[in-house]
């Protein structure tokens, strides 16, 4: 009787190790991140199990509504080891000469802006901390939560 609980136990205790490994990820994004053109995405939570990200918008470009708009995201690792992050943006006031909604994606800290449209903007860049010194792209009313870049 005690071999077989013991054995129930070392069985329990194999399950939980697994699922606890499988669970871990070490991807960590910080607080906040900021694209080249200051739009900034905070308030970043990370669903670590499922590999999904929520936080919201606040878009920096002169014209976007200053209202915080939506974010959700996920990330996988693909065959060379990268770790793809994909980030989906919308306009919650939907106005204004601002996109309705936007994806950034590609191997983390790397993305390239994406549009309802299916166009892919030609606007890669790397995300950075949020930060007052963090280099931003003169706003020329052109790209990023405007639109494809032309």
């Amino acid at each position: 009787m005690n071999r077989i609980l013991g054995i129930v136990m070392v069985l329990a205790l194999l399950g939980l190790t697994g699922s606890t490994v499988a669970s871990t990820s070490t991807f960590l994004l910080p607080g906040c991140l900021q694209d080249q053109y200051g739009n900034q995405y905070s308030q970043l939570i990370e669903d670590l199990r499922h590999n999904i990200v929520t936080g919201v918008v606040i878009p920096m470009q002169q014209g976007c509504t200053t209202t915080p708009w939506t974010m959700v995201g996920s990330w996988t690792v693909n065959s060379s080891g990268q770790t793809i992050l994909e980030l989906t943006v919308a306009n919650n006031s939907g106005t204004g000469a601002c996109t309705p909604i936007y994806k950034l994606k590609g191997p983390y800290p790397g993305a390239n802006w994406f549009y309802d449209t299916g166009l892919q903007g030609n606007q890669e860049f790397k995300y950075a901390t949020c930060s007052p010194s963090s280099p931003v792209v003169p706003d020329t009313g052109a790209g990023g939560a405007y639109g494809v870049n032309k």
